[in-house]
């Protein structure tokens, strides 16, 4: 019985067992069930997302793509305007369903440009740096209207070596249509560059030149630089406004007061003697040690002519004296006894002062300054002031009406003119008077004024402040009197502010006029200074206490006639007292000699006191120049008239014979060689102390020799020199070397400019110490011509010169300033620059730009010498402010390009 059983517990045991292994293989199947699940679907979501993933790709590539596109429509768009203006800083803008962001910053002439596209998810970013390039600096010679390049003669150069072909050598506008805008030679030039006209081409043929050459070029702008407007950036305003290390500015005209005629040995009314005695005393190096220097040359008419004769021809003859034969004061005012110039005297006269007075050494003499109020508007200005007006030697009566609201201060100013005083300007007391005639009085308005001290752009620097006492504006003369203000320093260039202060009580607006309450008496609207008036002291000669005796001299101007007095009417100069006196008198006169070296007129002289007697006598001089004017002056302190008081010197002829007491004489001799003079008597009519003086006046310069330019006279023309001028004091007028713009220029009518400029001949030039240097890169050209540039040069004879440079843009008008409504001159029919290079050994070389309103004409024309007129990158990387305005255009030079994000 025991082998069923254990064969049914083995048949349970295989039974569990098959059980056991089915039951697990159940569990087997439905996990790889689960498996084969998981992996179908992960392969459908695998297959989803394929899709979804194919579909963004294809979106964003297309994103992309748009915002490639959009970046190099930005860029494109940043290249054009940036040719229309080469200050574009960048815009954002769309473009279909994207946008672009173009961003612009410079660094002189690069421009670096990122534009930044975008679409959706679409971004991408582009850069490029361009060099701009202004269409009117792109070539070497631009000629507004026609261009001739080249003679039968070799040695001319012209070239233009920069990386474009927008860039060329010649250019011509040719605005007036002419037949041809350039005419090449090629014998006699040799042109390394393009060749662009808006005009035919002849003498070259374009399909076989080198370089670029095109006939259809079109105009390219000449923008008009700004030389005379009112403006503090035009090169006349700047040349008025900048002064050398003698404290006159850089403004050259014949008989301008403030260089030319502002005093000996200033006194020139003629524009190229004034130039070249500038030159002179340079030693023929200008600019150095100024900034940004304008030498600014205008001609006084179209009839003033380059020659000159300096000195007064080698004579010296009496003039003048003074009105009455002189003037006299019972009483010494410390507010000046006028002594009045002679009619007639002229610029460049000598005039000699002799004044006399009792009480001799108990008193101080000073020559004060006067300015008086004038109808002209004054260069500086104060915005709001009802006027600002000029402050000089009068020109006729004034009337000035002034409106204040109610209850308010109104101000304006007078100045005095460029440069006054300058470094001349000392520490004193000075008088401001103010007018107000009848028909203009208001009673409801109150005046004041105040004394400042400002620099050449009008700045305050120091000031008085006002008179603390306000005065009624009722009919009459309103007199502050400021003692001693503190005004610092005075330097080059300063000048003196009158502030005048008008108060209105009324609570409504209220009227006032500032004008003379008589016709002709100019003194009621001026100022007294406290530095000298220009008479220099020759000497002084006291006798005790009881009477004085002085002479003085000064160089007449052309404004001698036009001096105000500060108590007196007519033109004159005042001598003023220190203590005043009641009792004491005065007596004076000047007398007027043409003829004379007028910087330094005294070429010896002495002077005594003299004991009472009726004869007075000087001692002996010796003079040391032939024709030498000798003067005796003498005083007495005991007359009585006003004429025939004395009795001259034997041989002498007199001028002067003035009383009562004291009574003053004055008589001359031309002696005709130098040596000693011998004692000089003369006698009064009454016995009494005195003094007695003597001097030489010596002949000026030059013996009457004109001066011209090359042996040519040429009319409105600047003459640059190969040789000195003539006659003593000119020995160094040949120019060496220049830093800063040249200018000659002169408004006529219209569009009409005139002023041209020459070059004297440089094969005359006989040291090499003048080889010529002329440099100027930056915000102005280095010459510039109101009409045109002329540069002839031949030989023989062989010159010591071996060259002649100039660096910079050089710019002509050829006679028309004649701007379009974009600011771009129009052309003009004339030469505007004409070289003919002919000289022996001399290298000339041209290096910036040339340009011109009229034809440019380029010849070599014999010689060794070599002609060079090359473009220079450094002078169109620093152009004025003209050339790169947004009207003239540029062109776009790439320089570098990049794209990423």
């Amino acid at each position: 019985m025991r082998e069923p059983t254990e064969s049914r517990d083995g048949l349970s045991r295989l039974r569990d067992s098959a059980t056991a292994r089915l039951r697990d293989q159940r569990g087997s199947a439905l996990a790889a069930v689960l498996v084969l699940v998981v992996l179908l679907t992960v392969a459908g979501v695998a297959m989803v997302n394929s899709t979804f993933t194919e579909i963004s790709v294809a979106y964003n590539a297309g994103d992309a793509s748009a915002a490639q596109y959009a970046a190099e429509a930005g860029l494109s768009r940043a290249m054009y305007e940036l040719g229309q203006n080469a200050g574009w800083t960048g815009i954002t803008a769309a473009i279909g369903t994207g946008q672009y962001v173009v961003t612009v910053t410079s660094s002189g002439l690069i421009r670096s440009i990122t534009s930044t596209g975008t679409r959706g998810g679409g971004r991408r970013v582009l850069k490029a740096a361009v060099k701009v390039v202004a269409k009117s600096a792109a070539s070497t010679v631009l000629a507004n209207t026609t261009a001739t390049i080249g003679s039968n003669t070799s040695g001319l150069t012209v070239s233009n070596d920069y990386p474009s072909s927008a860039a060329s050598a010649v250019h011509a506008n040719n605005q007036l249509s002419g037949p041809t805008a350039i005419s090449v030679n090629t014998a006699g030039a040799n042109v390394i560059g393009g060749l662009t006209a808006n005009g035919v081409i002849t003498g070259v043929g374009c399909p076989t030149w080198a370089w670029t050459c095109n006939a259809s070029a079109g105009v390219r702008p000449m923008p008009e630089i700004d030389v005379d407007s009112a403006a503090t950036s035009s090169l006349k305003y700047r040349a008025q406004h900048t002064f050398d290390a003698d404290g006159k500015y850089l403004y050259f005209k014949g008989g301008d007061p403030g260089r030319c005629n502002s005093g000996s040995p200033w006194i020139f009314t003629s524009t190229q003697q004034c130039w070249d005695y500038y030159v002179n005393s340079k030693s023929g190096t200008l600019g150095s040690g100024i900034t940004n220097p304008v030498f600014f040359v205008e001609f006084t008419g179209a009839t003033e002519s380059t020659t000159y004769t300096p000195g007064g021809g080698g004579s010296i003859a009496f003039r003048a004296i003074s009105p009455n034969g002189g003037d006299v004061y019972n009483g010494l005012s410390n507010t000046g006894n006028c002594v009045h110039v002679p009619t007639g005297v002229a610029n460049g006269d000598v005039m000699l002062a002799v004044i006399s007075w009792t009480g001799g050494s108990a008193f101080t003499v000073t020559t004060p300054a006067n300015y008086a109020m004038n109808m002209t508007n004054s260069d500086l200005t104060v915005a709001g002031a009802d006027f600002n007006k000029e402050l000089d030697v009068y020109t006729g009566d004034i009337s000035i009406p002034v409106s204040v609201a109610a209850n308010a201060y109104e101000y304006s100013y007078g100045f005095t003119k460029v440069g006054v005083p300058g470094a001349t300007g000392v520490a004193g007391t000075y008088l401001v008077r103010i007018s107000v005639p009848t028909a203009g009085a208001n009673s409801n308005i109150w005046v004041s004024a105040a004394v400042d001290h400002v620099n050449s752009a009008g700045v305050v620097l120091n000031t008085s402040g006002f008179a603390p006492t306000e005065l009624q504006g009722t009919a009459g003369s309103k007199e502050f009197t400021f003692t001693n203000p503190i005004l610092g320093t005075w330097s080059a260039g300063d000048r003196l502010r009158i502030s005048y202060r008008f108060h209105n009580l009324a609570s409504i607006t209220q009227s006032i006029t500032v004008g003379h309450s008589v016709a002709g008496w100019d003194y009621q609207n001026m100022v007294t200074t406290p530095w000298t008036n220009g008479w220099t002291l020759v000497r002084r000669i006291d006798n005790s206490t009881t009477a004085s005796m002085a002479v003085y001299w000064k160089a007449a101007d052309s404004n001698e006639s036009g001096r105000v007095c500060q108590s007196y009417n007519g033109a004159g100069y005042d001598w003023a007292f220190t203590p005043t006196s009641g009792t004491k008198t005065m007596v004076g006169s000047i007398s007027a000699y043409s003829g004379v070296n007028a910087s330094t007129p005294i070429d010896v002289e002495n002077g005594l006191a003299t004991a009472s007697s009726t004869t007075h006598s000087t001692p002996s001089i010796t003079t040391t120049v032939a024709n030498a004017m000798v003067v005796a002056s003498f005083a007495v302190n005991n007359s009585n008239a006003t004429t025939n008081q004395w009795t001259p010197p034997a041989g002498m002829t007199e001028r002067i014979d003035r009383g009562p007491t004291p009574a003053i004489e004055s008589a001359e001799l031309l002696q005709a060689l130098a040596g000693p003079t011998g004692v000089k008597t003369a006698t009064a009519v009454r016995s009494g102390v005195g003094a007695a003086h003597i001097l030489a006046l010596k002949p000026g310069p030059g013996g009457g020799t004109a001066v011209q330019c090359g042996g040519i006279d040429y009319l409105e023309t600047l003459c640059i020199r190969a040789t000195p001028a003539s006659g003593p004091g000119y020995s160094s007028s040949v120019l060496s070397q220049v830093t800063g713009a040249m200018v000659t220029f002169r408004r006529g009518s219209g569009t009409s400019v005139a002023g041209d400029i020459v070059f004297e001949n440089m094969a005359l030039d006989s040291t090499t110490t003048h080889n010529y240097t002329h440099t100027n890169v930056g915000s102005d050209p280095a010459l510039i011509a109101a009409g045109k540039i002329t540069m002839i040069s031949s030989s023989p004879p062989t010159p010591a010169r071996t060259s002649t440079t100039i660096t910079g843009i050089i710019y002509t008008f050829a006679g028309s300033d004649n701007p379009d409504a974009n600011g771009n001159l129009q052309g003009a029919s004339t030469l505007g620059f004409d070289l003919q290079h002919g000289a022996n050994g001399i290298t000339l070389k041209l290096s910036g730009l040339l340009l011109s309103n009229g034809s440019i004409s380029l010849l070599d024309t014999g010689g060794t010498g070599t002609a060079t007129i090359q473009y220079n990158r450094t002078v169109v990387e620093n152009l004025p402010a003209a050339f790169t305005a947004p009207t003239v255009g540029s062109f776009m030079i790439p320089v570098s390009w990049s794209s990423g994000d």
